[in-house]
């Protein structure tokens, strides 16, 4: 008998652009699960999994406890046993984010991190390099809007 079962968990909150995708990858992938992590268009996070029971039960222990450390904030996590046998990935991974929506919102945060650098900088030497970075960002963010709004 396989003790190996399949899993599918939402997870709620202020978890996307913190880096959670990447935080649950490398934590499935230690514990050794099989499966996929992705974005979901409503603002949850989604896993697929397979492996044993504790196993799965460890990397929803290690979400909850670790999602501070990387600025997420969660609000609920809800998982249940998928009870028809998918084919999964046997090696866990994270699904890339491509949309053009979601590479604008990272700019956007991007370029709140340096002004704020900026800001914080501008009361000792100045950083030219900062600057360029920031300006090159904006223009990026501008020709994705206007990709977007077509």
């Amino acid at each position: 008998m396989n003790s190996e079962k399949q899993y599918a968990i939402d997870i709620k909150g202020k978890i996307q652009m913190t880096g959670f995708r990447s935080f649950i990858e490398a934590n499935a992938l230690s514990l050794g699960l099989g499966g996929i992590v992705f974005n979901d268009k409503d603002g949850s996070v989604k896993i697929l999994c397979e492996g044993n029971e504790d196993k799965v039960k460890t990397l929803i222990h290690l979400i909850e406890i670790g999602s501070v450390d990387i600025g997420a904030r969660i609000e609920s996590i809800k998982e249940e046993e998928i009870p028809i046998k998918i084919p999964l990935p046997p090696t866990f991974f994270k699904e890339p984010t491509v949309e053009l929506k979601d590479i604008k919102e990272r700019l956007d945060e991007g370029i709140k991190i340096l002004r704020s650098m900026d800001n914080k900088l501008g009361k000792l030497d100045k950083l030219d390099k900062l600057d360029g970075i920031q300006t090159t960002l904006v223009d990026i963010k501008s020709i994705l809007n206007k990709i977007v709004e077509k």
